[in-house]
């Protein structure tokens, strides 16, 4: 059983970074470089996880985060540094994981989805 991971970061060169980490460790990985573009893909592949970059200033985040939620056999993972209390409560209230990182710290995100696919078994999509 393989997890669908689907990546939604502007940045095609940490995406590919991130995406090789992630293929090492297992994972599909998929790509989206906005929101909007991400709900588009998540609507083909159904993921088990969206790894969102929240930092970028994604236009409606909290939109973004409401359609993903709509399945709720997706975790979300939020990614993202220097964030105010507040945005950080939205992100959490909406139902995703939030990972404070100053750094690309890969081990880190690799451990989270596990823990996420772990706590819901559901999110394992045989392909």
């Amino acid at each position: 059983m393989n997890i669908r991971v689907l990546l939604i970061h502007r940045d095609k060169n940490i995406y590919w970074t991130i995406s090789n980490a992630l293929t090492r460790a297992g994972f599909i990985t998929f790509h989206a470089s906005s929101g909007d573009e991400g709900i588009d893909v998540l609507n083909q592949i159904d993921p088990g996880v969206v790894v969102i970059n929240v930092n970028e200033g994604i236009t409606g985040r909290k939109n973004i985060l409401k359609e993903i939620k709509k399945n709720p056999r997706t975790s979300v993972i939020a990614v993202g540094n220097n964030l105010k209390s507040q945005a950080v409560k939205e992100i959490i209230e909406l139902g995703a994981i939030y990972i404070s990182v100053k750094s690309l710290e890969i081990n880190k995100l690799i451990k989270t989805i596990n823990e996420s696919v772990k706590y819901n078994k559901s999110l394992a999509i045989s392909v």
